[in-house]
């Protein structure tokens, strides 16, 4: 995603093609499986069935509690000769434009975000690492990240946070692009040619962008 606004596809490039030709070859080499929905990932995990995923600290109190469930952490992998890099800003507030009570939501968002003690709890139910930096601290020396099978995790997430965490982008167009870089990414793993896909979906997102 380049150009104004970041509204112009840049899926077409010789590093998209080699990442979708690789990720393809993990699902034509059976070292991944097909028709296994991303949401079931974690379950199969804790069961056994799946050696690797990529995940986060909140999966922790789940296999945890998994009786002989051996685990442990490593940093995200990245191409040989490539820059380490981490996803980050997966989730966000917003208010519903059609309520009544739009001062009492905002008011409950920034206590539940830029308020140190609103953002531990909010990450008591829902157990992510608070982007109040404030609260980080307190989140990261709970005992539940400090097990035996996930030693170090604490060290990990302030490393990836300082050195490869990269914001998804900031755009208009990225529900559209979440939708049919998807789809593209569910052709590949079934089969279909990487630089192909990735034409086609290019095309479909200069046509959806071009609306906005």
């Amino acid at each position: 995603m380049t150009g104004d606004e970041s509204l112009t596809p840049a899926i077409t490039n010789d590093a998209w093609v080699e990442a979708m030709t690789f990720y393809g070859q993990l699902f034509a080499d059976e070292l991944a499986p097909r028709g296994i929905a991303p949401e079931q990932t974690p379950a199969l995990f804790a069961d056994g069935e799946v050696a690797y995923f990529v995940g986060g600290p909140w999966w922790n109190p789940m296999f945890a509690e998994t009786e002989g469930l051996n685990y442990g952490i490593a940093a995200h992998p990245f191409f040989e000769g490539g820059t380490p890099v981490t996803p980050t800003g997966a989730w966000s507030w917003g208010i519903n434009p059609n309520t009544e009570h739009k001062a009492e939501a905002l008011r409950f968002i920034e206590f539940a975000t830029l308020d140190e003690q609103g953002s531990l709890e909010t990450a008591k139910g829902f157990p992510i690492p608070p982007a109040n930096t404030g609260a980080l601290e307190t989140y990261l020396a709970q005992d539940s990240l400090n097990t035996e099978n996930i030693a170090g995790v604490a060290d990990l997430i302030r490393y990836e946070l300082e050195n490869t965490a990269v914001i998804r982008p900031r755009t208009e167009g990225f529900i559209q692009f979440e939708d049919i870089v998807g789809r593209a990414l569910e052709d590949i793993r079934n089969g279909a040619d990487p630089a192909a896909t990735l034409e086609s979906a290019s095309s479909e997102l200069e046509a959806a962008w071009s609306r906005l």
